[in-house]
C-alpha cells in the first residue's frame, strides 16, 4: 500500500540522512580496517565493503540534491552565481583546512602520511579540483580523499552552466553531456583530466537527477516503516555480494584503501537504494535508531574528510598502550568508529554551520544593493 507525500518530503528528507551516514560509515568502516589489522594481526577485520560504493552512494545522492536545490532557479537571471558561492562555500573551507592539515603532517611528521613527496604542481591543482597525476603515478589529489570532490565540482560546474535554461532543456542537455562523457572515456588519454572526468561515475549522478525529476513529479510513497527493515536487508544482500564477488584478496585489499573498477551492478545497487529511500514515506513519528543516524548524515561530509586524521592518531595512541591485551578487535574497531563520528560532529558544529551561516551573510550582504537598485 502506498502513502501520499508527506509534508516533510517538500523540505529536510530525512531518510536520505540517513543514506548519507551509511556510506559515510561505509568508508570509514573501510579505511580504519587497515589501522585494525595493524594492531591486532592478520584476520583481525574484514572490511564488509568497499569504501568506493560509500563514494557511489554519494554521488548518487548529490545528483538529487543538487537537482533539488536548483529546481527552482532555472532561467532566473544570476542564478548559477548563487549556486556556485553556496557550492564553493559547502566544499572549500573544510577540504582546504584537511588539505593543509595533511601537507603540514607531512612536512612536520615525514612518513606519517601515505606520500612519497610533494609536487607543488600537484598541490596546487589539488586545491582547485583539477585531477593530475602525481609523483606516485595516482590521479588522486595530495589529500587522497579528496578525488571524489574532483568529480563533485566538475558536476557542479556543468550545473551551474545549465541554470541559465528552463528545466526540462537543462534535463535533456545534462542527460546528453553525461552519456556523451561517459562514451568518450575509451578515447581520452589515460591519467588526465578528462580521462578522470569521463569514468562512469558521471552517470550516478545523473541518476541522482533522473531521481530527483521523478521524485518531484510522482507524489506516492511507500509506507514509511518499510525503509528501515527495508534498508537492513538491502545492505546484507550488498555486503554479500561484495564478499562473494570481488574475492578474498580485492577484500583484504579493501582493507588498505583499494578501489575496484566500476560494475553495472555497483552502480544500480547504489541508485537503487537512493531511490528506496526517497520512495519511502518520512515518518510522523521517529524511533531512537533514526536520530543518531540523522546526525551522522548531518555530519557525513565531515565524517569523509577528518576521519583518517582520527584513524591514523587513534591507532599511534592505541599501539603505544598496546590495547590488543584487553580489547578484542572488535570492540576496538568500534570504538574507533564512534570516536571518528564525534569528532566529525565537532568539526560539522565548529566549521560547517558557521561556514554556511557566513556565506549566507555575505551573500546577503554584497548583493543587497544589487537587489535594492533593481526594485528602485
Amino acid at each position: 500500500m502506498a502513502e501520499a507525500k508527506t509534508p516533510s518530503d517538500r523540505g529536510r528528507i530525512d531518510n536520505l540522512q540517513i543514506l548519507r551516514a551509511v556510506a559515510a560509515l561505509a568508508v570509514v568502516v573501510s579505511h580504519s580496517c587497515g589501522d585494525v589489522i595493524d594492531i591486532f594481526g592478520a584476520g583481525s577485520a574484514i572490511p564488509p565493503l568497499p569504501g568506493q560504493f560509500g563514494v557511489e552512494i554519494f554521488f548518487v545522492i548529490s545528483g538529487f540534491i543538487i537537482w533539488h536545490i536548483a529546481s527552482r532557479d532555472f532561467s532566473k537571471p544570476g542564478a548559477w552565481k548563487h549556486f556556485a558561492w553556496n557550492r564553493a562555500w559547502r566544499v572549500i573551507p573544510l577540504y582546504w583546512l584537511t588539505t593543509l592539515a595533511y601537507i603540514a603532517i607531512g612536512r612536520l611528521v615525514p612518513g606519517a602520511i601515505n606520500r612519497d613527496g610533494f609536487e607543488w604542481t600537484h598541490v596546487l591543482a589539488s586545491f582547485v579540483f583539477i585531477p593530475v597525476q602525481g609523483p606516485s603515478g595516482s590521479m588522486s589529489p595530495i589529500y587522497s580523499l579528496g578525488w571524489s570532490l574532483n568529480y563533485e565540482m566538475f558536476f557542479y560546474a556543468i550545473m551551474a552552466c545549465l541554470l541559465g535554461l528552463r528545466a526540462r532543456t537543462a534535463l535533456i542537455v545534462l542527460s546528453v553531456v553525461m552519456v556523451v562523457l561517459a562514451s568518450l572515456h575509451p578515447f581520452t588519454p589515460v591519467n588526465t583530466a578528462p580521462w578522470v572526468w569521463t569514468r562512469a561515475f558521471v552517470i550516478e549522478f545523473l541518476a541522482g537527477v533522473l531521481l530527483s525529476a521523478l521524485w518531484a513529479r510522482y507524489a506516492r510513497r511507500l509506507p514509511a516503516g518499510l525503509f528501515l527493515p527495508g534498508l537492513a536487508v538491502a545492505l546484507t544482500a550488498i555486503i554479500a555480494y561484495f564478499q562473494a564477488s570481488f574475492g578474498p584478496a580485492q577484500v583484504a585489499a579493501w582493507a588498505d584503501g583499494a578501489a575496484y573498477p566500476l560494475r553495472p551492478e555497483t552502480m544500480v545497487m547504489a541508485v537503487g537504494l537512493v531511490a528506496f529511500g526517497l520512495f519511502c514515506a518520512q515518518p510522523n513519528k521517529e524511533i531512537w535508531i533514526r536520530k543518531p543516524l540523522k546526525l551522522i548524515g548531518d555530519a557525513s561530509f565531515s565524517l569523509y574528510l577528518t576521519h583518517m586524521f582520527v584513524v591514523r592518531i587513534a591507532a599511534k595512541v592505541a599501539e603505544k598502550a598496546h590495547v590488543e591485551r584487553f580489547l578484542s578487535p572488535p570492540i576496538f574497531w568500534a570504538m574507533l568508529v564512534l570516536l571518528c563520528c564525534v569528532a566529525a560532529y565537532f568539526s560539522y558544529m565548529l566549521i560547517e554551520k558557521p561556514g554556511a551561516d557566513l556565506a549566507k551573510t555575505l551573500w546577503r550582504k554584497f548583493n543587497r544593493p544589487a537587489a535594492a537598485e533593481k526594485a528602485a
